[in-house]
């Protein structure tokens, strides 16, 4: 009978007590639940301590990493778990019942697979659902996943992660833990991935996320990140166990590269309209000299600011 640890990286207080309730819901009953206060400025213990269930292992830590390195953090959380499985749940993000039980099933009947996808639904900050993902084949292979991920739904909480195999290999800290979730999966698939047939996964859009960051650091971040993981997942296809995966994926990837490339242009080109001269081409400076865009990229930017509408 597997373990399971769901761990919960706790900063932000308004969708806690969901979350946790969702997890204690499980109609499958062997986990733990591991939350660690990331020095939250909020009183996260005020709320943990209402519970009484024996699964809940609470820690808090001394200073705040997830501000300044969000994967640090996630790694950092994981080193607590002691389940054969590890589930990174957020604070803010809904399990279906069954989450566990489906998981379980598929760990049994796939026990050599290190990674095991739960099928995932958007929601609202209401709690409404607005969209559900496509539902993907039981068993897929590596190239299979990889061809189909663009199309799904990215988050990091509904997956479950061998625990031996995570601790030692941890995850792939981007900038921001942009592409972190995606990088992490690539890497720790050993050949085939499993994915449950119902959705189990409810992931919270709101204008808190990561993904709703929209400032001049956090793009001038995601633009860094996007270059990073792109250059990373070049490597990771040469290596050994992927450089057999065949040329229709290859391709894929560099049709995903041109596209990420795009929107990393755009974004520069956003951030740029309200900027000064001075700051302007002083971002632009450190971007042509981080090569995150062509040289004509550059000077396309140039001109974007010398020509652009007034007003």
């Amino acid at each position: 009978m597997n373990k399971y640890s769901f761990v919960l990286p706790a900063y932000k207080s308004k969708y806690l007590r969901k979350a946790i309730d969702s997890i204690l819901s499980q109609s499958y009953s062997n986990f733990e639940l591991i939350i660690v206060d990331d020095d939250s400025p909020y009183n996260l213990y005020e709320i943990i301590s209402e519970y009484t269930d024996s699964r809940i292992y609470y820690y808090k830590n001394e200073k705040n990493i997830g501000g300044t390195d969000l994967v640090a953090q996630w790694n950092h959380c994981i080193e607590y778990a002691t389940g054969d499985y590890i589930i990174l749940a957020a604070d803010d993000d809904i399990f279906d019942k069954d989450f566990l039980k489906l998981i379980n099933e598929l760990a049994i009947k796939y026990p050599e697979l290190n990674v095991i996808r739960g099928k995932t639904q958007d929601i609202d900050e209401n709690g409404n659902i607005t969209k559900v993902e496509l539902r993907l084949p039981e068993l897929m292979t590596f190239d299979e996943y990889m061809f189909v991920e663009t199309l799904l739904n990215r988050c990091i909480g509904n997956f479950a992660f061998k625990t031996s195999v995570l601790k030692e290999k941890k995850f792939i800290n981007l900038p921001l833990a942009w592409y972190s979730d995606v990088a992490s999966v690539f890497y720790l698939i050993n050949g085939n991935i499993a994915n449950t047939q119902e959705t189990v996964y409810s992931f919270r859009m709101s204008n808190i996320h990561i993904s709703a960051k929209t400032d001049k650091i956090a793009i001038y971040k995601k633009i860094i990140a996007t270059e990073e993981y792109f250059n990373w997942l070049k490597v990771l296809l040469e290596v050994d166990d992927y450089k057999n995966s065949n040329i229709f994926l290859k391709k894929r990837i560099w049709e995903m590269y041109i596209n990420a490339n795009d929107m990393c242009f755009k974004s520069i080109r956003r951030l740029t309209r309200s900027l000064r001269p001075f700051d302007l081409f002083s971002v632009l400076n450190k971007i042509k000299n981080e090569k995150i865009v062509t040289l004509w990229e550059y000077f396309k930017l140039i001109l974007y600011y010398v020509y652009r509408p007034r007003g």
